[in-house]
């Protein structure tokens, strides 16, 4: 007889597709629509519905083409299609009261990074997670898209095994051109708060968020969700907005010197730059090769490979995740020291200085037009390369620490620090 035949039918059959809706499938949530239409072709997810107020954008016209239902509000959606999952890629201020509508309807939840604009609206969310609803047990994660990558999965492995030497300094540096309309995309675009609701969207924050949260990521200890730390942030801003386009954070984080310098305001355009020093050699990143790591005595580096080769693979990991019924990388508490240390920058460190009019000129990109401060981006890699170098003086500076946190169900228990200010406990 086969071999097959002796497995029991249950165990040969593929789990069932994860039944799933999307909120908000315009923007870069078509994007997301566009691979979780593939991974339904594959079967790993039931794409029951989409979200959207914009009954014409390209993501609803994208849905309805391929036979999903389109909803114009979340709590119907819910409701009817009874999702166990929900992928929520809402602008930011909307995230909080999608992530937890979808929990209060029993549903996990990915949500787009950052996970809120300050960490009140996401400690709501994590307690809607641990609220009880029957037997049921519900996990939000953040994309934060790197994280679910294999390759940095690798090198924290390798890094907190200590097989690459002490950590001593992690540095990144992205500089991409943004046009005015970049700015002028959305009411929140640039801005602390829209509708009544804390966003706090700039260079840092959102656009090149990855980054610097991979950097705590890999110094963060695996046993820790969250550590105290120290930061000192310079920011500045050419374009007409309430928070920064260009800045340079560096944060003191489980003993190794963190930098992350960052601009929209540059005359020429580069891939992200990566520096991990450790006692024993150094990682670089390259697109397309990724990660690797060269050790100081030479040899052949240990190459982990590029996030951005799968940069969606976050989608296939937590349907994977939930079949399996695995607990989700990401979480809300792991992301916790980030975005805490963008709501301790932007409270102390805004207005941000605005870039002198002598100093920046208009530059024409992709048809429309950029602020560009000259010279900036070879300031800013060398800043990145050397932490001896300052930041321009032009930028205004802040600074302060930060301790940790320990999220938990019993918040009556449990004080949570919130950016700079005291203790408190939430309600």
């Amino acid at each position: 007889m086969p071999i097959a035949l002796k497995v029991p039918l249950a165990m040969r059959q593929k789990a069932p597709p994860i039944r799933t809706i999307l909120v908000g499938c315009n923007g870069y949530g078509e994007v997301l629509l566009k691979e979780l239409l593939c991974l339904q072709v594959e079967g790993l997810v039931d794409l029951a519905a989409v979200v959207d107020p914009n009954h014409t954008g390209p993501g609803v016209q994208r849905a309805e083409a391929a036979g999903i239902t389109h909803y114009s509000a979340l709590i119907p959606a819910l409701q009817e299609e009874k999702p166990e999952w929900t992928v929520v890629a809402t602008p930011i201020h909307l995230h909080p009261v999608a992530t937890i509508t979808a929990l209060e309807h029993g549903a996990h939840v990915l949500c787009e990074k950052p996970a809120a604009g300050c960490w009140d609206d996401a400690w709501a969310m994590h307690l809607a997670a641990q609220a009880p609803i029957g037997n049921t047990h519900r996990q939000v994660a953040i994309g934060f898209q790197w994280v679910f990558s294999p390759a940095v999965q690798a090198l924290r492995t390798d890094l907190a095994a200590g097989r690459l030497g002490q950590p001593q300094r992690f540095a990144s540096c992205v500089l991409w051109q943004r046009e005015h309309s970049y700015f002028q995309r959305s009411p929140w675009a640039g801005q602390r708060e829209c509708a009544g609701a804390i966003v706090n969207d700039s260079v840092l924050s959102n656009a090149t968020a990855h980054h610097l949260h991979l950097l705590m990521h890999l110094a963060r200890p695996p046993a820790e969700d969250s550590v105290p730390y120290s930061w000192r942030a310079a920011l500045g801003r050419c374009h007409a907005i309430a928070t920064c386009d260009s800045g340079i954070v560096d944060v003191d984080y489980a003993g190794i010197a963190l930098r992350h310098c960052a601009s929209h305001c540059v005359e020429m355009e580069w891939a992200p730059l990566f520096l991990l020093e450790c006692e024993l050699g150094c990682v670089h990143y390259q697109p397309g090769t990724g990660f690797a790591f060269h050790p100081h005595k030479g040899g052949p580096p240990i190459v982990y490979g590029d996030p951005e080769q799968a940069p969606l693979a976050k989608l296939r990991h937590c349907a994977q995740a939930l079949q399996r019924q695995e607990v989700l990388p990401s979480s809300i508490a792991e992301c916790a020291d980030h975005l805490r240390l963008m709501e301790a920058i932007h409270s102390q460190a805004l207005p941000a200085a605005q870039a002198p009019n002598t100093i920046h000129h208009r530059n024409p990109i992709d048809g429309g037009e950029s602020l560009v401060v000259p010279d900036l981006a070879q300031h800013l890699l060398a800043c990145w390369a050397n932490e001896a170098i300052p930041p321009p003086s032009w930028m205004s500076t802040a600074q302060g620490s930060i301790p940790a946190i320990t999220p938990t169900t019993d918040s009556a228990t449990s004080p949570l620090p919130c950016g700079n200010g005291p203790h408190h406990t939430k309600p």
